[in-house]
């Protein structure tokens, strides 16, 4: 489809995203990340909180189990035991078949 009667100037190309991500790109990383967040929230908030911070979620630094510890005040060796549940929590068949079309 043409735009002002040019047949250079495409609908596709006003849509375009500058970085290179098609509208449906955009739509299946939208979709991905709502995805993610139901299943965050399978987990306590405490294992959410040191989920995100871990790997990063929030659109931030991935941190190490030591700074998490230092920023919610608890030991180094109950920040690994909440991350641990977590994790066990997320590798769960449900919560994995969840994920599935998205690991390959």
């Amino acid at each position: 489809m043409t735009c002002r009667g040019s047949p250079s100037f495409t609908l596709g190309a006003l849509l375009k995203d500058p970085d290179g991500e098609t509208p449906i790109d955009n739509t299946l990383h939208r979709i991905f990340l709502e995805d993610l967040q139901r299943l965050l929230r399978t987990l306590t908030r405490q294992e959410q909180v040191v989920i995100r911070m871990r790997y990063g979620l929030d659109n931030s630094e991935t941190m190490s189990l030591s700074d998490i510890a230092r920023r919610l005040g608890l030991t180094l060796e109950r920040i690994r035991q909440v991350e641990m549940t977590a994790l066990d929590k997320l590798r769960s068949p449900t919560e994995k078949q969840a994920m599935e079309p998205y690991m390959s």
